[in-house]
């Protein structure tokens, strides 16, 4: 039976041969995922050794991850606005950049609100990406 620590190590090592740009990140997550323990909680555990059922789950979300799956369709889930939401090839991954611009829409910035009233009057979409540019 491996420690958590040394599945974490393996998966990193797994991911880095395959010339993956996060290897370090993409490991922690996964590893996390299979211990169900997040945001630094795996600290508490690493030392612990992990179930059989838990290497596999590693050992086949390493697999899928090494063979290019995007990480989040991986783990089954991913953080937007504070909310974790399902996300598997049906939909699209949440981006920074979705999740900043609804963050200053829901801040209720009066350059998000202009730009809303643009695109309902069939104005160009460069209009809100020049509105949420000048907004606060």
């Amino acid at each position: 039976m491996s420690t958590w620590r040394a599945l974490l190590e393996d998966a990193e090592r797994t991911l880095g041969d395959a010339g993956l740009p996060t290897p370090t990140i993409d490991a922690r997550r996964i590893v996390e995922e299979a211990a169900d323990q997040r945001d630094g909680a795996l600290a508490l555990v690493v030392e612990e050794p992990a179930p059989r059922l838990a290497e596999r789950r590693v050992d086949t979300m390493v697999k899928r991850r090494r063979q290019g799956e995007p990480l989040q369709y991986v783990l089954g889930s991913w953080s937007f606005c504070g909310l974790d939401l399902f996300v598997d090839p049906r939909v699209l991954i949440p981006r920074p950049e979705t999740e900043r611009t609804a963050e200053v829409a829901l801040d209720g910035s009066s350059a998000v609100e202009a730009a809303a009233r643009n695109l309902a009057d069939g104005e160009n979409v460069v209009v809100l990406k020049s509105d949420l540019r000048d907004a606060p």
